[in-house]
């Protein structure tokens, strides 16, 4: 996904501006019937944001929630993750996306670790091919169990790093880990100070595991509005308002399929995002448990946001994403 040139843009830091969809060519008519079709279709949605050209050209809220509602991002936890192990890049706490987790975290393994497991490298959990096993579709193993991150560490190793697609939620966690070695700061901490600040995002919670690392796959909770500021640092090559938060090439990367992926985004994966075309564009975006998505279209300087909640769960994971498909992407004429 090539990523727009920042240029004389609107960085709405300290506060979105709202048009009208069709002063920056966007049909309102599609997106009146998008209403409609969530009103008969989809009926756990609670909040659909459309940003072009940086400002918000449809915002609807459902079931008596606003601006304020803080949502759970569920998965899309993983994909702030990804963006704060590229601002750590960028400052050079770590050397690269090839250096080895056994370098940073060396007092996790112990002399039974699988010898394949000394050569995960941050590359590998960001693309989710550090090789672990584990089954998503069955939650009999709870989540909290992934993250004692020494066992599973520790313990087997189901492929070789880099063979194989596996959305485990232990690699984005074991990413926080790191980040809280090489940067001495929990991820709530390191976030504040280097991405929700400099975006103007006050308003989250980000709760924390039995070892008080917060959670990095899970748990994150955020406005509509601030994840809209999340997809619109991506599209904009991880420039805000003239600082370059992350290193472009990072930013490029993210939205780069690494594999095939497969369950449950169903498209290719990037760097804890899923990457796909759409409608014939390039698209990076966000996906949580109950159809949770925060999506950016560079070449239609498009970002949309949809929030749902968890009640159809992950079998219907993938059906909010139709109202971007179906709707948001047709409504936008091509500069």
């Amino acid at each position: 996904m090539t990523t727009e040139t920042p240029g004389a843009r609107y960085f709405p830091t300290l506060g979105w501006k709202a048009v009208l969809p069709q002063t920056l060519g966007v049909d309102p008519d599609k997106l009146a019937a998008m209403h409609t079709a969530i009103a008969s279709q989809h009926p756990t949605v609670d909040s659909v944001l459309v940003v072009r050209q940086g400002q918000i050209v449809y915002e609807r809220y459902y079931h008596n929630l606003g601006r304020s509602t803080l949502f759970e991002q569920r998965s899309g936890t993983k994909s702030v993750t990804a963006l704060l192990i590229g601002i750590a890049l960028g400052r050079k706490l770590f050397t690269s996306v090839d250096q080895k987790l056994v370098d940073i975290l060396p007092d996790y393994y112990t002399g039974n670790a699988d010898a394949r497991a000394k050569h995960i490298t941050l590359h590998h959990l960001l693309s989710m091919t550090a090789g672990f096993a584990w089954d998503p579709r069955g939650q009999a193993e709870a989540l909290d169990r992934r993250t004692n991150v020494k066992a599973v560490l520790n313990g087997p190793i189901a492929h070789t790093p880099g063979d194989a697609f596996c959305y485990d939620p232990v690699n984005a966690h074991l990413l926080l880990h790191a980040l809280l070695r090489v940067s001495g700061r929990h991820a709530a901490m390191f976030a504040e100070e280097h991405l929700f600040k400099p975006l103007g995002i006050g308003s989250y919670q980000w709760p924390q595991d039995r070892q008080g690392i917060n959670l990095g796959s899970t748990g994150l909770s955020l406005t509509a509005r601030s994840m809209a500021k999340i997809a619109y640092l991506l599209l904009s090559g991880g420039n805000w308002d003239g600082q370059q938060l992350l290193p472009p090439e990072y930013v490029q990367a993210v939205t780069t399929a690494h594999s095939a992926g497969g369950y449950p985004g169903g498209t290719p994966y990037g760097y804890l995002w899923w990457a796909s075309k759409e409608r014939g564009w390039d698209a990076g975006y966000s996906l949580g448990f109950g159809g949770k998505i925060a999506m950016a279209v560079p070449a239609l300087d498009l970002v949309a946001v949809v929030m749902a909640d968890d009640s159809l769960g992950l079998d219907h994971l993938n059906g909010t994403k139709t109202l971007i498909t179906d709707f948001i992407i047709p409504s936008c004429s091509v500069k």
